[in-house]
């Protein structure tokens, strides 16, 4: 990848200042009725005779809510989703041929459900000290009923509610920073495009490169704002090279337009790199039920508290290879689990633009969590996971395409339901994947 003579480098990157918000609504309804007959005659005297009709009802009302402002030293992103649904149906079939028959029923459910997420990170102290948080919750409450009835006997009904509720809370306090360069790889590979097609009267200075990262960086004001962003994004990316003086008016080509928005599609990587380590406690909880007519009542619940640690670095080795990794680890405050959660994860990049990808991850996961159900009983479950996987992919467009993937996943899985039921299972694979297209003409 030619970086047009200057040492730019994914770890020049800085993130700019950026603001972006939406609201948007959106109504679904569906309404369908029908009605048919059907009859049936014969010598001597027979006959038969039905009648039918259906009506379904439903409706869909969902919401959101999405806000995002991020700088060097600070980050705020606010996500609530709503969502509300009703259906109704009711059938009514009446026959006739030696008795008269009749079938009729109805039923309807409705649902509520909310999802907020809040994330946040402030510098104390630029590139040093900051404070983080993180909020994620889910709620849905439900019911569900119906009616029935045969040949005129008394009607048969049912009814059901459901719901439940998923928090998380997380607080606490960092050192170090964290930044992901990928934007700077990506722009290259747009800058190099325009280059190869002629389109540059001169090659662009680093600090005009950066110029450019800059608006790559705030994609997502351009994606928030309107349907079809694209359009508005690259006209703002191009006015900015002309104004450098870099790109004269009219220049680059419609066939150079077309494939500068293919870098939007590009599969990139992520590049974090520097490093940083963070302290906090975490609150997680839980609760599930539902009543069900005729069918016994379930309800499920846990929640557990932690002291949260994690440190993480991350190293552009070159422009196009990168290595990162984090270690985590969650220890139980005050919970009936004495049994830290660990997670380690590392991973060795090497890419070429959209030609050659060669990436190498290794996973280890161990989880622990405790759960009551129906009221009384105490459950503890364990989880731990392993993996290593490897993928190389080679791409020559009009010629090859080759994806070659192999890894290895082990799992181990254990329940203790206190006081009289413990069961545990294990598995384990190998698995490889190879795709092949070529081209012949």
């Amino acid at each position: 990848m030619v970086a047009f003579g200057q040492p730019v480098t994914t770890s020049d990157f800085r993130i700019p200042e950026s603001k972006s918000e939406n609201l948007f609504f959106n109504l679904q309804g569906f309404l369908n009725s029908s009605k048919g007959a059907d009859g049936f005659r014969s010598d001597p005297g027979s006959s038969y005779d039905q009648k039918d009709s259906r009506t379904n009802v439903n409706l869909d009302f969902s919401c959101r809510y999405y806000s995002l402002q991020f700088s060097e030293n600070s980050s705020n992103e606010l996500n609530l989703d709503g969502r509300a649904g009703y259906s109704f149906s009711k059938s009514d079939r009446t026959s006739v041929d030696t008795s008269v028959r009749n079938a009729a029923g109805q039923s309807n459910s409705g649902s509520l459900s909310i999802s907020p997420r809040w994330t946040f990170s402030t510098y104390l102290e630029p590139d040093r000290w900051f404070l983080f948080g993180r909020v994620d919750g889910a709620g849905t409450l439900g019911f569900s009923g119906g009616e029935s009835s045969e040949n005129f006997q008394p009607t048969t009904a049912t009814r059901g509610e459901f719901g439940g509720y998923d928090i998380l809370g997380k607080f606490g306090l960092g050192f170090g920073k964290m930044r992901d360069g990928r934007v700077v790889f990506q722009v290259l590979r747009f800058l190099e495009k325009l280059e190869e097609d002629g389109s540059f009267t001169r090659s662009l200075e680093r600090e005009e490169v950066l110029k450019i990262v800059n608006i790559f960086a705030r994609k997502v004001e351009y994606s928030t704002s309107h349907e079809r962003f694209v359009k508005y994004f690259f006209r703002d990316v191009f006015v900015e090279l002309e104004a450098m003086g870099v790109i004269k008016e009219g220049r680059a080509t419609a066939y150079s337009l077309v494939r500068s928005e293919e870098i939007l599609s590009e599969s990139i990587f992520t590049r974090l790199f520097g490093w940083r380590t963070q302290v906090g406690v975490q609150h997680s909880s839980f609760q599930r039920f539902s009543k069900q007519s005729n069918v016994p009542d379930y309800f499920r619940k846990g929640g557990q508290d932690f002291l949260s640690t994690s440190i993480e670095y991350g190293k552009d080795l070159s422009l196009n290879s990168h290595l990162y990794g984090r270690v985590s680890s969650d220890i139980p405050i005050n919970s009936l689990s004495t049994k830290p959660n660990f997670d380690l994860t590392a991973s060795l990049i090497y890419e070429v633009g959209e030609k050659i990808e060669v990436a190498f991850r290794v996973s280890y996961y161990d989880e622990n969590s405790v759960s009551e159900v129906i009221f009384s009983d105490i459950e503890f479950s364990r989880s731990i996971n392993r993996s290593v996987e490897a993928n190389f992919v080679f791409y020559l467009e009009d010629h090859v395409f080759l994806d070659f993937t192999a890894g290895y996943h082990n799992r181990d899985f254990s329940t203790i339901l206190i006081p009289s039921y413990s069961r545990s299972s294990s598995e384990e694979a190998v698995f490889g994947n190879v795709s092949i297209r070529y081209k012949v003409f």
